[in-house]
């Protein structure tokens, strides 16, 4: 049962509204945003984990089947590499990779369509942006732990999309580590700006 309160005039009521049983599923990628007794309501809680290569090669053809266009196994593999295992990501990449291939003329995507569409989109082969390159460079030329504040200020990026956008990825692909005090390159984030 749902309980509204309704003003009328100088009045207020209360409508009472029962619910047929029914299953409430959320999703969010900043779950830390949810107030605590809003999260405390929901009795199973999952994380789900970023999706393999093939699996979203997978995601892409069967997307690009539903826009009536077909894509070749290899350039579903290179949208999908790019797309850090996010499906969202690789249906916006695919999206782009349809549009050249429209603009060339041509009814199938094929491999140079996708990496034109990366190209575009400013996603290099590992997914990264140019934001997490800057970051990452940043890290790098300082080769000393930085803060959030101190990386979003030095590059005039949102502390908030460091937070929550870029540094997860630098992170799952071990570019960057967490210490005490501050975010600093691995060997192998150096050895990838380097």
């Amino acid at each position: 049962t749902v309980d509204f309160q309704v003003a009328q005039g100088g009045n207020e009521r209360t409508i009472h509204l029962a619910l047929p049983p029914f299953t409430l599923i959320g999703a969010t990628t900043d779950p830390g945003m949810l107030a605590r007794p809003l999260l405390a309501r929901f009795r199973i809680k999952q994380r789900l984990e970023p999706y393999g290569d093939e699996a979203l090669a997978g995601v892409v053809v069967r997307a690009a089947e539903r826009r009536g266009i077909a894509i070749s196994p290899d350039a579903a593999r290179e949208i999908a590499r790019r797309s850090c295992g996010t499906p969202r990501e690789a249906i916006n990449l695919l999206g782009c990779a349809i549009e050249v291939a429209g603009r060339d003329g041509v009814g199938r995507i094929e491999i140079p369509h996708a990496l034109e569409a990366a190209r575009i989109e400013g996603i290099e082969a590992d997914g990264l942006r140019k934001e997490q390159v800057a970051i990452l460079r940043l890290l790098v030329a300082r080769d000393r732990p930085m803060g959030m504040g101190s990386i979003a200020t030095a590059l005039d990026i949102d502390e908030r999309s460091v937070t929550a956008e870029h540094e997860p990825l630098l992170f799952r692909l071990g570019y960057i580590d967490r210490t005490w005090r501050g975010r600093v390159a691995t060997a192998k984030g150096k050895a990838r700006v380097a």
